[in-house]
C-alpha cells in the first residue's frame, strides 16, 4: 500500500512538473499559436520540450497499454528523473501568475484530474501523462473568444478614455523591425519639456496599450510615444485605431519575424499600415541610414503616391534633411536643422534613431536649446544595449533583444575593444525561418573572426556553426555552469552579450 502511494505521488509530481513546463511555454509564446508553431520548427523548442528521451517515454507509456498497465512504473520513474534532471539545467520553469494564466493553468489541471476521476488505476494515469501538451492547448483554445471579448472591450474603454480626457494629445508612433525601444527613449527625453509619456519596456500590442492609457497614463500628459510592434498583418493598424498617430516613425525594416510574414515585402506592408493610420495632417519621419528604409520608402511612395506626409533625412543632401556628424571616442558632434550639437553616444548605431528623435522635437516645437540640454544627459537612458568596465571584466550587455543591425554592430564593436581575451555570449535571433541558417552562419563566420571564444546556449544553434570554425564555439545551456565558466575566465576579458537568453548573466558580471 505504501509502495502505491508514493508510485501515485511521484506520478502527481512529474505530471506537475510537466505541466507547468509546458504552460511557461505557452505563456512565454503569448499564447499564440503561429509563434508557438515557430518556436518548435525553428528554434529549437522541440527538443527541448520534446527530446528523443521524452518521446522514448511517451512510446513507452503507449506500450504499457499493449504489455500490461504494470510496467507504467518504470517509464514513469524514468519521466520523473527526467523532469528532474530538466528542473536542475532549465531551473523551475512556471508561467508567471495573471488572470488569464490562472485560469488557463486551473482549467487544465481540471482536465487533467477529471480524466484520472474516470478510474483510478494505472490507464487513467497513462492517459493523463499523454494529455498534457493537449491539456494546455484546449485550454488555451477554449479561452480565446473570451480573450477576444474582454479585448474589444478594454480597446473600446482606452478610445473613450482618450477622446473625453485628453483632447489635445499629440500621439508619436514608432515602428520597425528594431530600433523601436532605443527611439521612443530618445524621444521620450527630448520633448520631455511638453509633458511627454513613453509607454514602457515592449507594451506595444492592442492589450498593452490599452491597458497603459487606462491605468497608468497620467492626467497632465501632453504627448504620447507609443511603440507599435506587429507579427501579423493589420495589428500595427488595429493599434492606430486607439492612438491615432500625429507623427509617425519607422525605424528599419528588415528580415525579422520571417516565419511569421514570410517575406520582406510582408513585412513592408505590415509596417506601412502606420502610414495608414496616420492622421491626415501627420508627419512620417524616416532615416535613409536605417536598414531597407529607402526601399521601403519606394513601397510607400507605389501605394501612397499623391502623399506629401512623408520626410526623410540622411548623410546625402538628396534628403529633406541632411546631417552629418563626427566622432571623438564616444563624444558625437552631430550637424543637423542649421545647428551644432554635442553629445555622448557609445554606440554609433544608434545615431539614425537619435537624428529621428532630434526631428520630431522640432517638430513639436522642441527649441534648439532645450534639445542640447536633454541631449547632454542622453549617455544617462537605460538603453537596451550598453557597455560597462570593472575590476574583472569589460562587457558588451546587448542581452534585451538580438537582430541583424545589432548583432553586427556589436561584432564590429568588439574589433576595436583592447583586451587579452574577447568571448560572445549568444543565443541566436528568432524568428528568421527558412533564412536562419544562412544569416546565422554568415554571423558566425564574422564572429569567429573579431572573438577568441563563441559561448551558444542552445544545442540546436550547433547547425548553423561555420566547419572552418568549430574549434571556436562551445554549448553551455546550465545556469549553473555558465557560472563556473565564468568564475574561470581571466582578468581584463572583454565579454559581449548578445541575445535575451544570456540577460541573467549580466547580475553576476555586474557585481564583480
Amino acid at each position: 500500500m505504501i509502495v502505491l502511494k508514493l508510485i501515485f505521488i511521484i506520478f502527481l509530481l512529474d505530471v506537475f512538473l510537466s505541466s507547468l513546463r509546458t504552460l511557461y511555454f505557452f505563456q512565454l509564446k503569448e499564447y499564440r499559436f503561429d509563434k508557438i508553431k515557430t518556436a518548435l520548427l525553428y528554434e529549437g523548442q522541440f527538443s527541448k520540450y520534446f527530446t528523443f528521451y521524452r518521446v522514448l517515454l511517451y512510446i513507452s507509456v503507449i506500450l504499457t497499454f499493449q504489455i500490461g498497465s504494470e510496467f507504467l512504473l518504470y517509464p514513469l520513474l524514468l519521466s520523473f528523473l527526467f523532469n528532474i534532471y530538466q528542473t536542475c539545467i532549465l531551473g523551475f520553469l512556471r508561467p508567471k501568475f495573471t488572470s488569464k494564466s490562472l485560469l488557463v493553468s486551473l482549467l487544465h489541471f481540471f482536465i487533467l484530474s477529471q480524466v484520472l476521476n474516470l478510474s483510478l488505476d494505472s490507464s487513467s494515469m497513462a492517459i493523463v501523462y499523454l494529455l498534457v501538451p493537449f491539456a494546455t492547448t484546449f485550454s488555451v483554445t477554449l479561452f480565446k473568444p473570451i480573450t477576444f471579448l474582454i479585448k474589444l472591450l478594454k480597446i473600446q474603454q482606452a478610445k473613450n478614455h482618450l477622446i473625453k480626457n485628453f483632447p489635445g494629445l499629440k500621439i508619436v508612433a514608432v515602428t520597425g523591425s528594431f530600433g523601436k525601444s532605443s527611439t521612443k527613449q530618445f524621444i521620450g527625453k527630448l520633448t520631455n519639456s511638453l509633458n511627454s509619456v513613453v509607454i514602457p519596456g515592449n507594451l506595444n500590442t492592442e492589450i498593452a496599450v490599452s491597458n497603459f492609457v487606462l491605468k497608468r497614463l497620467p492626467k497632465d500628459t501632453k504627448i504620447l510615444i507609443v511603440e507599435m510592434g506587429a507579427y501579423t498583418k493589420k495589428e500595427i493598424l488595429r493599434i492606430t485605431k486607439i492612438t491615432p498617430p500625429d507623427i509617425s516613425i519607422v525605424t528599419a525594416v528588415d528580415k525579422m519575424h520571417l516565419t511569421l510574414f514570410k517575406s520582406l515585402n510582408n513585412i513592408f506592408m505590415a509596417k506601412s499600415e502606420i502610414i495608414a493610420g496616420l492622421k491626415p495632417n501627420g508627419k512620417a519621419f524616416f532615416c535613409l541610414e536605417n536598414s531597407n528604409i529607402k526601399d521601403f520608402l519606394k513601397f510607400l511612395h507605389e501605394n501612397y503616391p499623391l502623399d506629401k506626409r512623408f520626410i526623410s533625412a540622411s548623410t546625402s543632401h538628396k534628403s529633406d534633411y541632411h546631417y552629418n556628424y563626427i566622432s571623438n571616442g564616444f563624444t558625437r558632434n552631430l550637424a543637423i536643422l542649421e545647428s551644432n550639437f554635442k553629445f555622448n553616444l557609445p554606440f554609433e548605431y544608434l545615431i539614425p534613431n537619435l537624428i529621428l528623435a532630434i526631428l520630431v522635437a522640432d517638430e513639436l516645437n522642441v527649441s534648439k536649446k532645450e534639445i542640447q540640454k536633454a541631449l547632454n544627459e542622453i549617455n544617462q537612458l537605460e538603453l537596451n544595449i550598453d557597455y560597462f568596465e570593472n575590476s574583472k571584466y569589460k562587457v558588451l550587455n546587448d542581452s534585451y533583444n538580438s537582430n541583424l543591425k545589432g548583432f553586427k554592430y556589436a561584432i564590429d564593436f568588439s574589433r576595436q575593444v583592447k583586451a587579452p581575451k574577447k568571448i560572445l555570449l549568444n543565443s541566436g535571433i528568432k524568428e528568421l525561418g527558412k533564412e536562419s541558417k544562412k544569416i546565422h552562419q554568415d554571423l558566425y563566420t564574422q564572429a569567429a573572426e573579431a572573438f577568441d571564444e563563441i559561448i551558444l546556449n542552445a544545442n540546436y544553434l550547433k547547425k548553423y556553426i561555420p566547419n572552418k570554425h568549430k574549434k571556436k564555439f562551445t554549448v553551455i545551456s546550465s545556469s549553473k555552469k555558465m557560472q563556473e565558466y565564468l568564475n574561470q575566465i581571466p582578468k581584463s576579458t572583454y565579454i559581449a552579450i548578445e541575445g535575451r537568453n544570456f540577460s541573467n548573466v549580466v547580475p553576476f558580471l555586474k557585481q564583480k
